[in-house]
């Protein structure tokens, strides 16, 4: 049976209208990024969007750099060619400026098709940011690349965690926000 692992779309996007896009990792760098709109397809009910993407964040309880940030929710102005029954597709490309070449996923598995390591992995992850946050001028005292968990880096973003743990506390009327297991956050490059 397949454990579902994340929430839904609507979800995320209401994680990022607080949190910001940019996550834990690069919050020890850079101050939130939010998204300024967003476009549905048609047709859609606004009030329902807004209470989606928005509205639940009404009573979080956030802080300097964080705040709950409202982008402007636009309606496509054609109508959405897909099926709404319709499976989505199982294949995620991949590409970024400066990588090799495409990168094609299985995302069910989360895995390259090719087996081969993604170059968005957490580990990769893990590996990029370690290489930046000993290179950045900061008070705090440098990671060891070899002994450093995945978790304990992400310790890191103080104020980031705080935001987050205040976000998934207010979720809890809602219901429990999927947690992925910590033992996937355990290890070191």
């Amino acid at each position: 049976a397949c454990v579902e692992r994340s929430m839904s779309c609507s979800d995320k996007i209401l994680s990022w209208n607080a949190l910001g896009l940019q996550g834990n990792f690069l919050s020890n760098f850079i101050s939130p990024v939010y998204l300024d709109s967003i476009v549905i397809g048609r047709p859609f009910n606004e009030l329902q969007v807004e209470e989606a993407l928005v509205g639940r964040l009404q009573k979080v309880t956030l802080f300097d750099p964080f705040l709950v940030h409202s982008p402007n929710i636009m309606e496509a102005s054609i109508e959405s060619p897909w099926e709404s029954t319709k499976r989505a597709s199982t294949a995620s490309f991949n590409l970024s400026q400066g990588d090799p070449a495409l990168e094609l996923l299985n995302c069910a598995t989360g895995q390259r098709v090719d087996s081969l390591p993604s170059w968005v992995s957490r580990y990769k992850k893990l590996e990029q940011f370690l290489a930046l946050f000993n290179k950045w001028p900061s008070t705090k005292e440098a990671l060891d690349l070899k002994t450093t968990t995945y978790r304990e880096a992400k310790k890191q973003a103080q104020g980031y965690c705080l935001a987050r743990k205040n976000l998934l506390i207010h979720f809890d009327a809602y219901g429990r926000w999927v947690h992925q297991g910590d033992q996937r956050s355990e290890f070191q490059l």
